[in-house]
């Protein structure tokens, strides 16, 4: 693996959206932002370290447990909250910039079909919307029968049975 270089650092942190929560050290993407080089520097050093021993230090490898309100009635009754964990926002710099590498390589090997369209690059649902479009288009023109199936699985993993 290659090493993070401070401008990798850089691009990713400007790729991220300003207004996210920030992990345990409240350490958020404004400061980060606001940072010199030297001191994204030690930034560089830590994620380096992780590269090359394949370890998380204890210190930033501890999530941020609080509960989200599900509805408008706030925090009054936890039955109305679900839990969300908030990683160090180190880590989720770090993350984005390996996801990054393995999606570069994903798409410089073509490893995916044409027909994948989630989290690749220059894609949208616009595309197979416009495939689902014309396919039903077609059977009301032809007068064929047409089967359609559809799952909404965006909050598929959100919950745990206990």
């Amino acid at each position: 693996m290659q090493e993070v270089t401070l401008q990798t650092l850089v691009d990713a942190i400007k790729s991220m959206k300003s207004s996210t929560a920030s992990g345990p050290s409240g350490l958020n993407y404004e400061i980060l932002k606001a940072m010199d080089k030297e001191h994204l520097g030690h930034i560089v050093h830590i994620m380096n370290e992780i590269t090359r021993t394949g370890k998380v230090p204890t210190e930033i490898n501890r999530p941020l447990l609080k509960p989200l309100p599900k509805t408008d009635k706030g925090l009054n009754a936890l039955s109305l909250t679900r839990p969300i964990a908030l990683m160090e926002t180190i880590l989720k710099l770090y993350e984005r910039i390996i996801f990054g590498r393995v999606l570069d390589v994903i798409t410089r090997h073509k490893m995916l079909r044409e027909e994948q369209y989630g989290a690749l690059p220059k894609r949208s649902a616009g595309s197979p919307i416009r495939v689902l479009t014309e396919v039903i288009e077609d059977a009301i023109v032809s007068g064929k029968e047409l089967h359609l199936f559809s799952a909404d699985i965006k909050r598929a993993f959100d919950s745990l049975e206990p």
